[in-house]
């Protein structure tokens, strides 16, 4: 039993690890993507301001502006506006791209054509200045994409989280984990004890019931002799000759230990009996096989078969209810946790 539960706490310990290195992998996964997109949109906009500073010099202060000019500046702008965008959807931090976007806008909306040269290099040298700080914040945006927060193992979790709409079928869902899971491992305590749950014995060791029937059946010695006998279509019949091809009641007097023959019935002996060689007390059981070979064994050596028989199955029985009682509870853990990452 030790060793069950050993190998049960290791499968789920496994499946635990396992959950964890997929989730961890996938939101590393997730995260090289995102710093990725934010370097390349971070970049065009950066590119894109540049060019709209070198237009503000080159063309709206070098020339008459014309509508052709304003037309290419719009242009530009309508480029920014479509980095805005991108830059809305990539960035963690909300009120950085309120402050690019604003940014943007004072940019292109400035009066640089109405503006003296020294005044359009002290307006440029402000805009270098804000432009510059909003790039330290593009930069620590994309570091703190970077690594793994608290938030990031609580966003892991949420994932088993169904929608608003679930959340009263989770919460039942966990207390009646919880029960069966609880109940479940009462029974499993309770389960060396079964012998005295004849209703129990019938529905998980119903080879060993009909088997101890047979054999009570061969030894009562108030049932008459010529109608102690047990063939291949009594119930019991199997059982019994389970114990005899698993050689686990020996060699049978009569019978060599070399002989494939089949059992074709089993026949009970009237009286009690010693086997001062074994120590063994019982009744007479003959055994006879499909090609007339007889052999004896007495009815205490069956027993021990039947005993080991309904202890192995009991103790599958055992294993599998800890192991479907552990899992409730996992399922409970797990409906707990969620409702706490809510």
């Amino acid at each position: 039993m030790g060793n069950a539960i050993g190998a049960l706490v290791t499968f789920i310990l496994g499946l635990a690890s396992g959950f964890f290195i997929h989730a961890v992998s996938m939101k590393v996964s997730f995260k090289q993507g995102a710093i990725t997109n934010k370097i390349k949109v971070y970049d065009a906009l950066i590119t894109n301001w540049v060019t709209m500073r070198n237009y503000v010099f080159s063309e709206l202060r070098a020339s008459e502006v014309t509508d052709e000019l304003n037309r290419k500046y719009d242009n530009l702008y309508g480029e920014s506006q479509k980095f805005i965008g991108e830059v809305m959807l990539v960035c963690d931090d909300s009120n950085l791209g309120m402050e690019i976007n604003s940014f943007n806008e004072s940019f292109y909306r400035t009066q640089w054509y109405g503006m003296s040269d020294k005044e359009a290099n002290d307006k440029m040298e402000v805009v270098k200045k804000e432009a510059i700080t909003l790039i330290e914040n593009m930069r620590k945006d994309v570091k703190d994409c970077s690594r793994l927060e608290r938030g990031d193992f609580k966003h892991m979790l949420r994932g088993f989280i169904k929608q608003e709409k679930n959340r009263n079928k989770i919460k039942k869902t966990k207390i009646i984990s919880f029960m069966i899971g609880a109940f479940l491992f009462v029974c499993a305590f309770f389960v060396p004890n079964a012998e005295e749950f004849p209703l129990v014995l019938n529905l998980f060791a119903k080879n060993y019931t009909n088997g101890s029937e047979a054999l009570y059946k061969l030894t009562d010695n108030s049932i008459p002799e010529n109608e102690k006998i047990i063939t291949k279509k009594d119930k019991g019949f199997e059982t019994l000759a389970g114990a005899y091809y698993s050689k686990t009641i020996g060699v049978t007097a009569g019978i060599g230990s070399d002989d494939d023959g089949k059992v074709i019935n089993f026949k009970g002996i009237t009286g009690n009996v010693h086997d001062a060689g074994t120590g063994y007390r019982g009744n007479f059981v003959q055994i006879t096989l499909n090609n007339g070979h007889r052999g004896t064994v007495i009815s205490s050596v069956i027993e021990l078969y039947l005993d080991k028989l309904l202890k192995n199955r009991l103790m599958f029985l055992q294993k599998w209810l800890f192991i479907v009682g552990l899992l409730s509870f996992v399922i409970s853990g797990i409906s707990k946790i969620r409702d706490e990452c809510k």
